[in-house]
């Protein structure tokens, strides 16, 4: 007997629900609701209006969002990159001053073992009014700064300018230092009708004791 009222049921509801919609339609929302599917179009003017003007502003909404976004990480990235520039200048300083020390540090341990050499060689190092360690400047005395000996002046000076900037020379700058030193004191003996004597030797004791220099960082 139960079994037999569910049918009866749903054939009533399959006969009368189309007759009653005939006389009193339901609207288009509960007819789509009732089958189970919707086309998400407005009903009204006014609704599609409503909905087209929300979703401009959301679209406005979420543009505005993206340029928020993009400014920040463009300023973080400026943040970075001049937080970047920041520490290699610190760490380009860092390196500069450890290098000074280094470079004093050397120049004292080549002084000394300069003047252990030069004693050897009854020489004395060049003064500090006579030679630049830091810059390689040699301040020649009036014998050896004519304007005949320019060229050969330059040369020495730019060995001495290399030695000073690089701490050391190459075989080449050495040997080609060494040997116009050399030249330059035996063609000394072209002044002897120039210059009194005394002052001929203070000018070849000056280049020994340029020889001596370049020498003594040999050993």
């Amino acid at each position: 007997m139960y079994g037999f009222r569910q049918p009866c049921a749903t054939a009533l509801l399959t006969v009368c629900l189309p007759l009653a919609w005939g006389i009193f339609p339901p609207s288009a929302a509960a007819q789509n609701a009732y089958f189970g599917y919707s086309n998400n179009r407005a009903s009204t003017v006014a609704e599609g209006y409503a909905r087209g003007l929300s979703d401009v502003i959301r679209s406005r909404a979420d543009a505005r969002a993206m340029d928020a976004q993009t400014a920040t990480e463009l300023q973080n990235t400026r943040a970075q990159y001049y937080q970047n520039r920041v520490l290699a200048a610190q760490t380009f300083v860092e390196q500069k001053r450890l290098q000074d020390e280094y470079q004093n540090e050397q120049r004292a341990t080549d002084r000394y073992k300069l003047s252990a050499y030069l004693e050897t060689k009854k020489l004395n190092p060049l003064g500090d009014s006579e030679f630049d360690e830091s810059s390689g400047q040699i301040n020649w005395p009036p014998i050896l700064d004519q304007p005949q000996d320019e060229s050969t002046r330059q040369l020495i000076n730019d060995v001495f300018a290399k030695r000073a900037k690089q701490g050391s020379l190459s075989s080449q700058d050495y040997l080609q230092g060494t040997a116009t030193i050399k030249k330059w004191r035996q063609e000394l003996v072209a002044y002897k009708d120039l210059f009194p004597k005394p002052d001929l030797q203070e000018a070849a004791r000056f280049l020994n004791r340029l020889d001596g220099t370049l020498k003594g960082d040999l050993r």
